[in-house]
C-alpha cells in the first residue's frame, strides 16, 4: 500500500484506518473507530481508537483507546468466534 510520494525517495504509508458507517464521517462519530500500527519499542502494537466528538484529546488517547499486541488480537479473534459459534446454538 506504500506509494511514492512524488518528492525523491519520500513515502506515503497509510497506518490509520477508519471503520465508519457509510454516511457517516470517517474522522469522527460515536460509531466510528481508528484503527492504528504503532510501534512502542516493544514491537508492533494495534490501537483501537473510538471517535466520540465529545471527546477531548486525553479521553481520544486515554479513555476511547485500546492498545494490543498482534498475538492479543488473535486472540481475541478467536473468542469472537467461540462467542459467534455459541450465540447461534
Amino acid at each position: 500500500m506504500e506509494q511514492s510520494s512524488g518528492n525523491g525517495n519520500k513515502m506515503i504509508t497509510p497506518i490509520v484506518y477508519s471503520i465508519h458507517a457509510k454516511e457517516k464521517s470517517p474522522l469522527f462519530g460515536e460509531d466510528t473507530l481508528h484503527i492504528t500500527a504503532r510501534d512502542e519499542a516493544g514491537g508492533l502494537f494495534i490501537t483501537i481508537n473510538q471517535v466520540c466528538p465529545s471527546f477531548t484529546e486525553e479521553e481520544y488517547f486515554g479513555q476511547g483507546r485500546i492498545t494490543l499486541e498482534l498475538g492479543e488480537l488473535e486472540e481475541i479473534g478467536k473468542v469472537v468466534e467461540l462467542l459467534k459459534k455459541d450465540w447461534k446454538e
